[in-house]
């Protein structure tokens, strides 16, 4: 818990009480490199170990999700529930391996991020169908709302990335 609500909290290494194991983080990132983003996933570099434990954890919750939610009788309102979590598990995978490791980069995060050497270009997927099918959807939840509208705005920007300048 402690750990989680430090990362909550901006995820220094005063309020983690300098907690180090596979979540440590590197200080030696290129500034240069990095976008200007609140995140706190860019405020410090991502070791190799970090970004490939995140997506053993998103892959392995995504399939628990997938588990509960089939087994239970669809609704209006649970559709919508449903997909945006998918999508947002789509997202989380998205930005994790977009992100270059800062000890050990993999080539597959090389090449998605259009950061490998030669002629390379950043790979993205698009949600055009998530925009259609999700603008009908019974929203119940305001939280719901927001989470669509996070999530179109931020494949509208993986987009952005394959389009010329």
């Amino acid at each position: 818990k402690h750990v989680a609500a430090a990362l909550a909290q901006g995820g220094d290494d005063e309020a983690l009480g300098g907690w180090r194991g596979v979540g440590e983080w590197d200080s030696d990132v290129d500034a240069a490199v990095e976008p200007a983003c609140d995140c706190f996933w860019w405020r410090r570099g991502m070791r190799a170990a970090t970004q490939l434990e995140l997506l053993r954890l998103l892959s392995l919750l995504s399939r628990h999700y997938a588990t509960v939610v089939l087994s239970m009788n669809p609704t209006v309102l649970s559709d919508a529930s449903r997909i945006l979590t998918f999508a947002s598990f789509a997202a989380l995978a998205d930005a994790v391996v977009r992100r270059t490791a800062s000890d050990c980069p993999s080539a597959f995060s090389l090449q998605y991020s259009g950061a490998a050497t030669g002629p390379s270009e950043p790979y993205a997927f698009t949600v055009d169908r998530l925009r259609d099918e999700s603008a009908t959807m019974r929203l119940h939840d305001e939280s719901l709302l927001a989470n669509r509208t996070r999530l179109l705005d931020y494949f509208a920007s993986t987009k952005a990335l394959l389009l010329p300048p």
